[in-house]
């Protein structure tokens, strides 16, 4: 048994070294080999679901390397009041990650913007800007961002929000499996995320507001191309349970080649990209 042990250590110590000769000598990619090695590590030590942070685990596993870091398209915004339409338009978005999103308010004319950018937002009118204020805005970060973070990267986000990852518990609403983060069971007033428990994808959004409890809904999900991930095609926003806006998302192309001058040029100053 010992001569067994020994035999592996000097093994392993010689994958080690010979890894080591590979990075330095720009052979093997030590990041990559760490990375494939921490997601196979998790893919058979995370048995079951019943905390967050082994569900940032399991999305780390199956979806970092692979969810789209680039996607633009087009989108109906109808805004209501006692569930009538009072307005309704058409915006264009773009997403780069990480955190960024830029939403320009009329098709084809980029003078009219809103830049979402970590945390903050800029509000442009005839290319002209009129505010900037401190926003963080966690939609774009769990629905999109976690899905190309490291475990680690994610958790550390998850501190800066204002849920509780300790509570968590996997609940069924219409049939469906959920897991929520950030409330327990029968909990429907904290401050709570909901991921789809089949894809892992966000579905839902519930936080305290000085206005109230505000609800932000992803709906019709589709698999983009290749595997690059899920996105929404219809989101729905409440505030106290009313509905105050729905979107509906059309023209969905993932942009592998955007150009991340074009946020720059947006904003009239650098990104932290």
């Amino acid at each position: 048994m010992k001569k067994i042990i020994l035999r592996t250590g000097i093994f392993l110590l010689f994958i080690c070294f010979v890894a080591l000769i590979g990075h330095i000598t720009g052979l093997i990619n030590l990041k990559k080999i760490w990375s494939n090695l921490e997601k196979f590590y998790f893919s058979v030590s995370v048995n079951k679901i019943n905390s967050t942070e082994s569900l940032m685990k399991k999305i780390y596993v199956r979806y970092y390397g692979k969810w789209f870091k680039q996607v633009a398209f087009s989108q109906t915004a109808d805004s209501y009041e006692n569930d009538t339409v009072v307005k309704s338009e058409i915006w264009d978005e773009e997403y780069c990650f990480p955190s960024n999103l830029l939403i320009y308010l009329t098709p084809g004319d980029t003078s009219n913007r809103y830049i979402f950018r970590n945390d903050s937002v800029l509000t442009y009118e005839n290319n002209v800007l009129k505010s900037e204020q401190k926003s963080t805005h966690d939609v774009i970060i769990l629905s999109m961002d976690i899905y190309n973070m490291t475990c680690r990267q994610i958790m550390k986000r998850w501190k800066d929000l204002p849920y509780d990852t300790k509570k968590f518990h996997q609940t069924v609403c219409d049939g469906k499996n959920y897991y929520v983060v950030g409330a327990v069971e029968g909990d429907t007033t904290s401050n709570q995320i909901w991921f789809d428990a089949e894809q892992l994808f966000f579905v839902k959004m519930r936080k305290q507001t000085p206005q109230g409890i505000k609800e932000v809904n992803f709906f019709n999900y589709m698999q983009l191309p290749d595997g690059k991930g899920w996105i929404e095609q219809e989101v729905e926003f409440r505030l106290n349970g009313k509905v105050y806006m729905r979107e509906k998302y059309f023209n969905i192309i993932p942009q592998n080649k955007f150009d991340k001058r074009d946020l720059i040029r947006q904003s009239d100053r650098g990104l932290d990209l």
